[in-house]
């Protein structure tokens, strides 16, 4: 009878480790793998990883790690027989990509307060955001906070350090149009089918705004265009039609052009 026996011989702690992908800046949210190098080849890979502050980076015990928090923060390999490497690495805000105004448009009296909220995006960037007023005279703001100071139009601009950005029209002892509504009786749709079209049927609102200039356009004028404030046909398709304010406010129609005899060229 022969036995056998199997022999497993353990492989020895590591002499020296090197921390491998984990970058020295993160910005919050970032992830990531981190690589314990082990010298020599033959050594132990095994190690215990560890952050000095986890309010900042969390790392388990696989490398994987996450910036959760501005700072910064020691990241450490240790192996059993004592080897241990560390990297220090620091969390940035995020950059912000976008800013939205609660108000875009603001219609107010001479002595009037209004406050301007700004969300940034995404909501972990950098919060320290810029607010100013192209016209003083007009209109002044701090923190948000609008104060109207004399008839006329000031834009309220708020920027982020990425230049990052979002406006606000504020119109003092003077109104534009907040909104403006398509009256036609198929709502967004015109269908044109008689040569002589369609008139543009729209309220602006508020009804008493001060400049009720309204422009049109058509996104593909071989298919349409307007004149005196009525859609005409061109020629058989489809296109979009676009009435925007004086404030910048818009809406807009589908146009279905079908087959109707061409419109003669001016």
């Amino acid at each position: 009878m022969t036995a056998k026996c199997t022999v497993k011989v353990a492989k020895p702690a590591p002499e020296e480790i090197a921390i491998d992908g984990l970058p020295e800046a993160l910005t919050i949210a970032d992830r990531g793998m981190a690589l314990a190098m082990v010298s020599p080849a033959n050594s132990s890979d095994i190690v215990e990883w560890s952050s000095s502050d986890e309010a900042v980076i969390r790392i388990n015990e696989t490398g994987r790690y996450e910036a959760v928090g501005l700072g910064t923060a020691v990241i450490t390999a240790s192996a059993s027989g004592g080897a241990q490497a560390s990297a220090e690495v620091t969390v940035y805000a995020a950059d912000a990509r976008q800013i939205e105004l609660s108000d875009i448009i603001v219609n107010i009296s001479s002595g009037d307060k209004v406050d301007l909220t700004a969300a940034v995006f995404p909501d972990i960037a950098e919060s320290s955001i810029e607010w100013k007023s192209s016209d003083t005279g007009v209109a002044t703001v701090e923190n948000g906070k609008v104060t109207a100071v004399s008839e006329g139009l000031a834009i309220v601009t708020v920027t982020a350090p990425s230049g990052a950005s979002a406006s606000c029209r504020v119109n003092v002892d003077r109104t534009e149009p907040t909104n403006i509504w398509y009256l036609n009786k198929n709502f967004f749709d015109l269908y044109l089918d008689v040569p002589e079209g369609e008139e543009i049927e729209y309220e602006l609102s508020p009804y008493y705004c001060d400049d009720k200039t309204v422009t049109f356009e058509v996104e593909d004028e071989s298919i349409a265009k307007v004149t005196d404030g009525r859609i005409i046909p061109v020629s058989e398709g489809e296109t979009i039609l676009t009435a925007t304010a004086v404030s910048g406010v818009s809406c807009w129609w589908y146009v279905h052009v079908y087959d109707t005899q061409p419109v003669p060229k001016e």
